[in-house]
């Protein structure tokens, strides 16, 4: 299956720090608050970011997801958007969050095959206490996948074809990025942030005309 990637933007926002910043994403991807936010609006969230890869323009997704944010009571946000980390690796040692990344890190491993490393993972690392509340996510994450299998499995031939295409193109745009030097990569994300700041700005004041 191809849609495993709620498991892997998880784990690559929260074990190497990236993500989401104050009121908005500063980033692409899962914001690193999404496990402390209420369910309901991280099933929101998980939804926007489900399809999501590595590389792609993210408008879209960042705007749905700064609505979801905004319609949340100001205390509920801000209290979820402190660094506190993932409720699955509070109290992890700093090796620990490296291992996580350095598995996020290792390409060599195919993508399909990483939910069940980072699971063995998780099992040789946590303690009780963090390994409980990680096997909550990964539940989800798994129910999150067979769902989006069922919707797979009753598309048109005409339409999932077409998805598969696109899926092929969001691989070969994720290789791309992905193989780039971390500088490039960097660059691609600032040219990324400045394109939304230039949307929200231009839908902003479209709105107030």
């Amino acid at each position: 299956m191809r849609r495993i990637v709620l498991a892997l933007l998880i784990f690559a926002y929260v074990t190497a720090g990236g993500g989401h910043r104050r009121r908005g994403p500063s980033r692409c991807g899962l914001p690193t608050f999404v496990t402390r936010l209420p369910k309901d609006a991280q099933e929101k969230i998980l939804k926007i970011w489900e399809n999501y890869e590595d590389g792609d323009d993210c408008n879209k997704e960042y705007q749905e997801t700064k609505d979801v944010l905004d319609d949340l009571p100001k205390s509920v946000r801000l209290r979820a958007m402190r660094p506190k980390g993932p409720s699955f690796l509070k109290g992890a040692s700093s090796d620990v969050r490296e291992q996580f990344d350095a598995l996020w890190k290792n390409h060599s491993i195919p993508k399909d095959e990483k939910p069940e490393q980072f699971k063995l993972l998780a099992e040789k690392l946590l303690n009780a206490e963090q390994l409980k509340e990680f096997n909550k996510f990964y539940e989800a994450m798994q129910r999150r996948r067979e769902e989006f299998q069922k919707k797979l499995n009753q598309l048109t031939p005409e339409a999932r074809a077409a998805h598969e295409k696109l899926a092929q193109l969001r691989e070969e745009r994720h290789k791309i990025f992905m193989e780039a030097s971390e500088s490039v990569r960097a660059e691609l994300n600032d040219l990324y942030h400045d394109d939304r700041k230039r949307h929200d700005h231009a839908k902003k004041n479209k709105i107030t005309e």
